[in-house]
Order: C-alpha cells, then structure tokens, then sequence
C-alpha cells in the first residue's frame, strides 16, 4: 500500500520522582536462547492509537502506569528491521509511576522489570544482550543530564523558525 501504519509500539518509560531510572524488561527470546534487554514493546491492537497502545502494553508488561508526553513528531513510525521486513513500530514517550509487578504477563511470557538507573544502563550495554532499539535509547538516557524526556519539549519551542 505504500503507507506506514505502526505495527507495533516501544515505550521509553521514565520512572521516579527525579526521573532518574528508565523502565526496561529482560526477556527470554527464543531465537537467542538467552535473555534479552528491551524497552517495553507490543503490537498495536486494531482501531487503537499509539498512546492507547502504550499505555496498554506498559501495564500489561511491567504493572506500571504510563503518563504519555503528546510527541507526534517523534512517535511517527519508524521501521524496525529493513531488507527482512516491512514492519514499523512507533515510540510513546512518558513517565511511570506505580510498583512494578508481573502479574498482567501472559503465561508464555518470561519478563523481568528493570527500573535502571545510569550506572545499570551503562554496565547492560558494556555486558548484556540488549536489542538495538533498546540500545540507542539508553545511550540517549545516558548522555542525558536532567529529565530525558525534555528534549521533547525543546522540540516544540523551535517550530515555525527559519
């Protein structure tokens, strides 16, 4: 068809009260046979919207509760793994609060909550198995002093500059 709807979403979750830890999930992926770190992820449900979709997946995965930040410039679907296939996830951006728990995990699922501070996310791509989506965004939660989810906001402050 030429477009790109998402076919899934990743969530870049932040967590505490000074934004300081990033929620991430160490899940045993099969094809690897080993555990694995992401961001929390799922597949968009028909008729949902990538917020909705986010939201959903935090609790289903993590028992946390996700705060969206409104980022249409950045959530816009982007694909996930070019010359294997056409999918296309988008990215919510938000922050959680809650206890993390594992109890809305399907039973098929084997996932362990992280709420990882720089240090840990330093020390899991110096020694884990981490996907490369997940990969990017800790470099970024790394490099980032403060609120990782600001630069969303300075985003908003340049528009209609030339």
């Amino acid at each position: 068809t030429g477009e790109n709807a998402p076919d899934g979403v990743i969530i870049y979750g932040v967590y505490g009260p000074e934004k300081d830890r990033v929620v991430l999930v160490r899940q045993y992926r099969y094809p690897l046979g080993g555990y694995v770190y992401e961001f929390p992820a799922g597949l968009v449900e028909p008729g949902e919207d990538l917020l909705a979709a986010g939201v959903r997946e935090m609790g289903e995965e993590t028992g946390l509760t996700l705060t969206p930040v409104a980022a249409p410039d950045y959530m816009r679907p982007f694909f996930t793994t070019v010359g294997m296939t056409d999918e296309s996830c988008g990215t919510v951006y938000g922050y959680c609060t809650g206890e993390a728990t594992s109890a809305h995990q399907e039973s098929s699922e084997d996932i362990q909550v992280i709420l990882a501070d720089r240090a840990e996310c330093r020390r899991i791509l110096r020694e884990e198995k981490v996907a490369i989506m997940c990969a990017y965004m800790l470099m970024h939660f790394i490099a980032t002093p403060g609120d990782p989810l600001a630069f969303l906001q300075a985003g908003k402050e340049g528009e209609g500059r030339g």
